[in-house]
């Protein structure tokens, strides 16, 4: 088993959960970091996903910092929450949203242009007790940001 597997276990979803559930995902799509997206995560949640583009992101505590990094490179940007699944039997909860951006600024590889990103993903959330634990993303990230990075 994992140092997270009590992580994984069947609970109920608590009201504080789906707050929690619900203030990270904002905290952390409006580019917060870490500094605020502590307060509804363990300090050693971990993250897992299938992308090719940041392998080293391997925390919660890393992947809410990238993001922050990743949004201070755009303009005009906004997610829409499209749905969150609670369960009231077990976890996880499910978030899937879609994100819009566009790049106007100084940093990355490329230069400056007004450049934009459409992306849907999906955030499955694992609690234990009333903060997340463990995250994990699916989306495309090659496709995604691309022209942003």
């Amino acid at each position: 088993m994992s140092k997270n597997s009590a992580c994984f276990r069947r609970c109920t979803i608590s009201q504080s959960q789906r707050g929690a559930a619900y203030a990270f995902l904002d905290a952390c799509e409006t580019g917060e970091g870490w500094e605020v997206c502590q307060d509804w995560c363990h300090f050693n949640a971990t993250l897992s996903y299938q992308e090719e583009l940041e392998a080293k992101v391997i925390t919660l505590a890393l992947y809410t910092d990238w993001m922050k990094e990743l949004l201070s490179r755009t303009t005009e940007q906004a997610y829409i929450l499209k749905s969150l699944t609670i369960f009231s039997r077990r976890t996880p909860v499910t978030a899937v949203a879609k994100f819009y951006g566009s790049k106007s600024l100084e940093g990355g590889p490329v230069p400056p242009a007004q450049s934009s990103i459409v992306s849907e993903y999906t955030y499955i959330m694992e609690f234990y007790g009333d903060k997340i634990c463990h995250l994990t993303k699916v989306w495309s990230d090659i496709h995604a940001v691309r022209d942003i990075v």
